[in-house]
């Protein structure tokens, strides 16, 4: 779904701006009770640390803030996923982020794949050194680690979604650098706790197809599979998991499956039987 003021050219001029062609995209619409509220995903723009401009992105972003009116009073939430210094590196080395009138943008402080994978190994070392019958360090070793530290970090991004839309019935838009990791992880978030449909077996499987499959998530390069791992090894859908069982065990009621889905679905990921 791309918006109707914008011709093909202008939307051409979009994908070449932004990072590996990812032009924003609505990927969800709250219907009539929410005035028709969208989230919309994308990469980061390309405008260097000389602030190369394209006019028909900025174009695109206001076609999004305004929504279904002609001029919209509240600027257009802009949630870049990442750390503000790690957006600022990216934007030294040819990337960016949207500094444009009409928009309100925020960062998510979201670690990116070389954190959450020492986190996830540190992890593995805590549970590991745990001995029966002894005191030990496993609160420690949790804690040193920081996994629930990126946890918090996404669930805090999803929460600013979610008002945004609910209390506001505003559009928003996020990205990271690519739009396949955080940007996956921070969305579907929203999603589930937006759309009850998201939180049926069902529905919540299509939700997994959508926005990780068909937006090009690399369950291949991120979780090893056939492969010895490399520097892109990170368990990113893993972490998206727990996110969605820590929701799970705060509203319990909501969910009609169990955490055993979530449980087989890491399970299956790592078999490697289905591909994606």
């Amino acid at each position: 779904v791309l918006p109707r003021r914008l011709s093909e050219h202008e939307i051409q001029a979009v994908a070449g701006f932004r990072k590996k062609g990812r032009l924003p995209a609505m990927s969800w619409c709250g219907g009539p009770a929410l005035g028709y509220a969208s989230i919309w995903r994308c990469s980061q723009t390309t405008e260097g640390l000389m602030g190369q401009k394209c006019p028909d992105d900025q174009r695109m972003v206001e076609c999004i803030r305004d929504g279904l009116s002609q001029r919209a009073e509240r600027d257009l939430l802009v949630i870049d996923l990442r750390p503000w210094k790690n957006a600022w590196a990216n934007r030294a080395n040819g990337g960016g982020f949207e500094g444009y009138p009409g928009c309100q943008l925020v960062f998510g402080n979201i670690e990116n794949i070389h954190h959450v994978r020492d986190a996830w190994r540190a992890m593995g070392k805590a549970v590991k050194a745990v001995v029966e019958g002894e005191a030990g360090s496993w609160l420690r070793d949790v804690a040193n680690s920081r996994w629930y530290d990126y946890i918090g970090s996404i669930l805090q991004s999803t929460l600013r979604v979610i008002k945004e839309v609910v209390d506001f019935r505003c559009n928003v838009m996020l990205h990271c650098s690519d739009g396949w990791d955080r940007t996956a992880q921070a969305t579907s978030l929203s999603m589930l706790c937006l759309d009850a449909s998201y939180r049926t077996q069902e529905g919540f499987l299509r939700l997994v197809q959508k926005e990780w499959c068909s937006f090009g998530h690399k369950f291949r390069t991120r979780l090893a599979l056939g492969d010895s791992p490399t520097g892109e090894f990170s368990p990113i859908f893993i972490q998206w998991l727990e996110c969605v069982y820590q929701l799970f065990k705060q509203f319990p009621s909501a969910f009609e499956w169990s955490p055993m889905v979530l449980h087989r679905l890491a399970k299956e990921v790592f078999a490697n039987r289905f591909g994606t």
